[in-house]
């Protein structure tokens, strides 16, 4: 039985690769890829935090590896329990947002991390306190 067939690219390296707007016909997976890391490397060391904060973020970069990401929730449900101050503060939101953007978290994970701050995401202010700081300003993406 025949069911159809199959286009295969002469050079399949070349498929797999996006020619990049602003370097000069050069190619690369993600166009300015290491520019965004860099840039939001800047931002994040530039921010100051403590190690309860640093902790709670290692636990949250720890949800993205499906290998050891059931260690990590039950550490970070204590932490909730323990420490909700940490949940609210913008620096550790931003921090985690910027996660969220640059790693790879599945569904589940992502709305677990956004129910860890539901109150901070449900306060009538909320745009008032993430504006409040000039670190927030720069333009990533």
């Amino acid at each position: 039985m025949f069911l159809g067939w199959i286009c295969i690219p002469k050079n399949i390296h070349q498929f797999f690769f996006i020619k990049s707007t602003i370097m000069d016909n050069s190619k690369t997976y993600w166009p300015l890829q290491n520019e965004y890391w860099m840039k939001y490397d800047e931002i994040i060391r530039g921010i100051p935090y403590n190690e309860e904060q640093m902790r709670l973020l290692e636990y949250i970069a720890m949800l993205s590896n499906h290998l050891i990401q059931k260690d990590a929730l039950p550490a970070i449900k204590l932490k909730k329990q323990t420490k909700p101050e940490l949940f609210m503060d913008r620096h550790v939101f931003f921090n985690v947002l910027m996660m969220m953007t640059f790693y790879r978290f599945t569904y589940e994970n992502r709305r677990q991390i956004y129910q860890l701050f539901d109150k901070f995401l449900s306060s009538p202010n909320i745009f008032m306190i993430m504006d409040s700081n000039q670190c927030f300003s720069c333009d990533i993406i």
